[in-house]
């Protein structure tokens, strides 16, 4: 009996820690597309932010994202995204960045 509660505990622990670490926040980037102005970047239509040099880099949860740029000149850019869990996705970055994933945002002009 003994043994049978033990290999449970350790199923458990392994189950638990798995789903823990699919939950840690990864590092992605977004990038906009054409350069130039700076876009407010709505995640789940929630503002987390501009971009920097066309760029943001913030830490996300895993799982599917609704991505919206919005830039004075240009119509709404919408995307969805799927960010992968930290390890089963991984990026070259330069200067060494660390970040996961890379998602581009492509603007359009208003006319």
């Amino acid at each position: 009996m003994k043994k049978a509660v033990k290999l449970l505990t350790v199923i458990g622990a392994c189950v638990f820690l798995s789903s823990c670490a699919s939950q840690e926040k990864v590092k992605v980037a977004f990038r906009t597309l054409p350069l130039g102005d700076v876009a407010n970047i709505y995640i789940d239509d929630k503002l987390i932010g501009a971009t920097d040099f066309n760029q943001l880099i913030i830490d996300l949860k895993p799982g599917e994202r609704q991505v919206r740029a919005v830039t004075t000149g240009y119509e709404t850019a919408e995307i969805t995204v799927h960010v992968k869990p930290k390890g089963e996705a991984s990026v070259q970055t330069p200067n060494n960045n660390g970040y996961q994933q890379i998602f581009l945002i492509n603007r359009k002009k208003k006319e």
